[in-house]
């Protein structure tokens, strides 16, 4: 516990409530779901977080490790402020990738994919000259868009070879919306999972995530608006929309040489998805 946080330490305690999903795998004796890749059944058992209170410890830890970044952040803009340069001062706050949290009783990332593995907090202040709306943008953005919006700031710009976009024009209308093709990855790290996966969104609020991993024949489907994050991919119901997403995620793999590696085994385990006619 960081020290001067014992007492936010125990109210936390109090507070924090393991998710749904982890209290559903607590009830199926932690046996995988139906149709889930082994990587994760895999990285549940090298976890073994299967003890409820050794659960809530983790997140617990968490909390506070957030909190105690909350504070040097606070002291960081307060002399930002206390300097004069707060307003005129670009501030970009996000994270390099995100946390299971307990849900589905996993924790970390970086072995598969997942929403919660690849969702950041992304906040972006612009100077107060730029006359940028306060707002939400929905629409999706990524990670790889931070270089562009630094460039265009700074007025210089990119190289051809840089993906993603500025961000500026929806600092300056956050309404400004649109689907975009985006490829998510991860290699080997630990367990050798090499994975793709992309997303699709829609004006109507449907959002959805799909996931390839390449050692497992499961595909991943979640509905980015389900809190719980739960994989559909083999639900009967759900088959359009995997067959659709598959197709999607094709096309993509197909636009760029850099995903040669994963497009040939995508096109064999998905050949029934893929054939026309």
């Amino acid at each position: 516990i960081p020290d001067g946080f014992q007492k936010r330490e125990a109210e936390l305690r109090k507070a924090i409530e393991l998710p749904p999903s982890y209290k559903n795998m607590v009830a199926r004796d932690f046996r995988p779901e139906a149709g889930e890749p082994a990587i994760l059944d895999f990285h549940r058992r090298l976890w073994g977080l299967y003890d409820p209170e050794k659960a809530r410890d983790y997140m617990v830890a968490n909390a506070l490790a957030m909190e105690v970044i909350d504070q040097a952040l606070a002291r960081f803009l307060q002399s930002l402020k206390q300097m004069g340069i707060y307003d005129e001062s670009w501030i970009i706050f996000t994270a390099d990738h995100g946390e299971m949290n307990m849900h589905h009783a996993l924790v970390d990332k970086g072995a598969y994919l997942h929403p919660d593995t690849q969702r950041v907090p992304l906040v972006i202040k612009p100077p107060v000259s730029l006359g940028a709306a306060r707002g939400t943008v929905d629409a999706p953005v990524s990670l790889l868009d931070l270089g562009p919006t630094i460039c265009d700031a700074a007025g210089v710009a990119p190289e051809e070879r840089m993906d993603g976009i500025s961000l500026i024009p929806y600092l300056r209308d956050p309404a400004k919306q649109g689907d975009r093709d985006l490829v998510f990855q991860n290699g080997w790290l630990s367990t050798g999972n090499p994975a793709c996966g992309t997303q699709r969104w829609e004006r109507n609020g449907r959002h959805h995530f799909f996931v390839h991993n390449l050692g497992s024949v499961s595909d991943e489907v979640y509905d980015l608006n389900d809190p719980d994050a739960r994989n559909v991919a083999s639900e009967p119901q759900a088959q359009p929309l995997r067959r659709e997403l598959s197709q999607r995620m094709f096309a993509i793999l197909e636009k760029d040489p850099r995903w040669s590696g994963y497009r040939t085994a995508f096109r064999f385990q998905h050949y029934a998805d893929l054939k026309k006619g």
